[in-house]
């Protein structure tokens, strides 16, 4: 693990400080310290590499053209994410797109493993979308991303005791969603 990946919030923000009073070096160790986690966060949310790759270069751009007005007592990593979550948003807005199949996907796949994969993932993403944001955003780094409840916390600006709470209030409504579909499986 490089020095970078391991800073401390103190250390990111003083870097962050640093990086808003034009010390470009700052910005670059900010940019080593989050591209990686930033763009596994857009690959999840958008259809393509090159897609997640140039929201990620949005969202750095974006960054360093407004650091300067990003509020002190923010933490930096809220802030980035909250940037590219919005240019995520963004990419959806403006774009009509149809996803391509993707050529490394077997179309071998039997009527069987269809229908089991119809049945089960379309109430689960649809059980999913229905959560409340917080509660979605919660699902998809804990059980998407893989995050620990500590690495949520730190990325959402809350306490991972917080993060339990809304996890277990995801779970429950996911359950009492999907219970009715699974019993008529």
């Amino acid at each position: 693990m490089t020095m970078i990946a391991t800073l401390d919030p103190a250390a990111i923000e003083m870097l962050s400080a640093q990086a808003a009073q034009g010390d470009r070096e700052a910005f670059g160790a900010l940019y080593r310290r989050y591209q990686a986690e930033l763009l596994a966060y857009a690959r999840r949310r958008v259809p393509s590499l090159q897609d997640a790759e140039d929201l990620v270069e949005q969202t750095f751009f974006k960054a360093l053209r407004s650091i300067a007005r990003k509020r002190p007592g923010s933490a930096f990593n809220v802030w980035l994410f909250h940037i590219a979550k919005n240019l995520i948003i963004d990419f959806y807005r403006t774009r009509r797109y149809h996803e391509e199949i993707d050529a490394n996907v077997s179309t071998t796949a039997s009527a069987e493993d269809e229908a089991l994969r119809e049945q089960l993932g379309a109430p689960l993403s649809g059980a999913i979308a229905a959560l409340p944001p917080k509660q979605r955003t919660v699902i998809e780094l804990r059980f998407i991303e893989g995050l620990e409840h500590t690495e949520v916390a730190e990325r959402l600006g809350c306490t991972a005791g917080a993060v339990r709470i809304t996890q277990m209030r995801a779970l429950r409504a996911l359950r009492a969603q999907l219970e009715p579909a699974a019993a008529a499986l």
